[in-house]
């Protein structure tokens, strides 16, 4: 076939022919599990929640509610890909995937009743509901799964080109996402590799792909076929409903995955962004922070501000409030708000506090030991200034010092900076006395961001929580 042929008979198929994409209508949402859980939720609701009662037995107030409770969930379950496709994620994965749209979901919900019907949900009800449902749709998920597992047909692909170890690769990955039903039927390339089926040479392909009955997608991995003759192929693939992907050799430079974005019509590979970077997981985060923040600020400071600004003033004049400027998200600087815990004085933008520091009170020693003194930032997370978890903001002076010595070190600002954080619940907190003890804080952040998770966040709330209740050594 030469290559003006093979050009006519593109542009004949391009005309009888239009993409996989479009022909082949794909649901984003199993509808199953859409099913279940939107069932479970609604039983869960009607029968702890018991609307009638909450809302004053006013019918439209009730059907309002669980209009928004419909809508909130559908909402969480867009924003986070609560339904992947099959082969996308194992149990474990769905299980995590369902316990953070629920946390979002009630978070989301709670925030919605304060504010149009002026009714709080009393926290006993709401960790009701939290366990609830995290059963009800685990079990849901479970059940849903092994059915599938049993009922699902096998699915069959070829490999085109690529070398013994990658190829392996490949396979291991279909055979774990696919829980056991992808099958390979074999190899298309110039050069047969030991101990794999080769079908046959690329010259072969076309002519496979068209008397083929049982093949369902090609992974094309780094070949030196035509690109006429790949042109020609998808085409192919697109009439027969055939998936047709590629595999770069540029995929292996990225060790945290890849991620395909397009330009105008120019397909771009680039390497995957932290999870904590992404859209979706920012909007997570920062609802967490949020009706995390509220509560603190309405349960906590609205006691804890008066009490402990009385006792400041009584040992001490000067302000309340410590006020300093900070690094922040992207090296913006923001006022970072504490208690005030020493003397005035003007090393304070300067000096870090040291043990037996001259210029701590004696109501500052307590604030610090116990870190009540940092628990008026929860006003700067409510404003957006910083996160509830987060690498610990530093003081201008340190991030221009310290981001000259260690190269990694403005990394940490690539995300908000928390109240609480992984380096400090791992025992790096307090002064930082040589470089290696900022490093070991940065390398702690770093990995904070990369292996970023809402279970982490919940994992470094928790742990600070036990710590506030046992002390710290480098309290002070």
């Amino acid at each position: 076939m030469n290559s003006s042929t093979l050009q006519k008979m593109v542009a004949i198929e391009r005309k009888q022919s239009i993409s996989i994409a479009q022909r082949k209508i794909q649901t984003p949402y199993n509808l199953w599990y859409l099913f279940f859980d939107l069932l479970f939720i609604n039983l869960t609701y009607s029968w702890l929640l018991h609307p009638v009662s909450t809302f004053a037995a006013h019918a439209p107030s009730i059907t309002i509610f669980f209009f928004l409770l419909n809508c909130t969930w559908l909402l969480t379950a867009i924003l986070q890909h609560t339904y992947p496709h099959w082969g996308q994620h194992n149990f474990l994965q769905a299980i995590q995937k369902v316990s953070t749209a629920i946390l979002t979901h009630l978070g989301l919900l709670f925030l919605i009743t304060f504010l149009l019907f002026k009714q709080i949900i009393e926290q006993k009800t709401l960790v009701q509901i939290s366990l609830f449902l995290l059963v009800s749709l685990s079990a849901a998920r479970g059940i849903l799964q092994l059915i599938n597992r049993k009922v699902a047909k096998a699915f069959h692909y070829i490999i085109v080109g690529g070398q013994k170890s990658n190829i392996q690769s490949i396979e291991n990955s279909f055979e774990r996402a696919y829980q056991g039903k992808a099958i390979c039927l074999g190899r298309f390339g110039d050069d047969p590799i030991k101990k794999m089926r080769n079908i046959g040479v690329e010259e072969d392909l076309i002519t496979y792909v068209r008397r083929s009955k049982k093949l369902q997608r090609i992974v094309y991995v780094d070949s030196d076929l035509d690109p006429i003759k790949i042109e020609y192929l998808m085409k192919i693939c697109a009439t027969k409903f055939i998936d047709f992907m590629v595999i770069p050799k540029a995929s292996n430079l990225f060790s945290k995955g890849t991620a395909i974005e397009s330009y105008y019509g120019l397909p771009i590979l680039m390497q995957q962004r932290d999870d904590i970077a992404r859209l979706r997981f920012q909007i997570l985060k920062r609802a967490f922070d949020l009706m995390f923040s509220f509560l603190a600020i309405v349960l906590i400071l609205s006691w804890m501000i008066p009490l402990v600004a009385l006792l400041i003033r009584m040992e001490s004049k000067g302000p309340v409030f410590f006020l300093q400027k900070r690094t922040g998200y992207f090296n913006n600087h923001f006022t970072c708000i504490k208690f005030r815990s020493m003397q005035v004085n003007e090393e304070a933008n300067d000096k870090q506090a040291t043990k037996s520091d001259h210029r701590i009170t004696k109501i500052g020693a307590f604030l610090r030991k116990t870190n009540i003194d940092e628990f008026p930032q929860f006003i700067n997370v409510f404003l957006g200034q910083m996160s509830v978890v987060g690498p610990r903001p530093h003081m201008l002076k340190h991030t221009n010092e310290y981001a000259k010595i260690i190269s990694e070190f403005m990394i940490r600002h690539s995300v908000k900076p928390g109240v609480t954080g992984w380096a400090q619940v791992n025992g790096h907190r307090g002064p930082t006395e040589t470089v290696g003890d900022m490093r070991l804080r940065v390398e702690h952040d770093i990995w904070y961001i990369e292996k970023w998770s809402f279970f982490l966040d919940l994992k470094c709330i928790l742990l600070t929580i036990v710590n506030f209740i046992k002390g710290e050594e480098n309290a002070f």
